[in-house]
C-alpha cells in the first residue's frame, strides 16, 4: 500500500502498475494487441477490489475531520 499525506489532502493506492487492473477489472483487448495481433489482456480479467473504505471506516475518517474542522474555526 502507498499513501501520502499533505497539510489538505490525503491520497492512498497502490504503487503497483497492476494495481488497477486488480481494482477495476479489464476487459479483453483493453490495452491493445500483441505484435502476433493477440489481445492484450488475452482473456477478460474481473475486478477483484483491495483498496477502500469500510462503513466503520468511513464514520472514523468523517468524526476525524469534523473533530479537526470543529478546533480549526475555533482557533480561527
Amino acid at each position: 500500500m502507498f499513501y501520502e499525506a499533505g497539510p489538505d489532502s490525503l491520497q492512498w493506492g497502490s504503487p503497483m502498475i497492476y494495481a488497477t487492473t486488480q481494482q477495476f477489472g479489464a476487459a479483453q483487448g483493453a490495452f491493445g494487441r500483441t505484435a502476433r495481433n493477440g489481445p492484450i489482456p488475452w482473456g477478460t480479467i474481473p475486478a477483484r477490489p483491495f483498496l477502500g473504505l469500510s462503513p466503520e471506516d468511513e464514520t472514523n475518517i468523517l468524526d476525524t475531520l469534523s473533530e479537526w474542522l470543529q478546533r480549526a474555526a475555533a482557533s480561527g
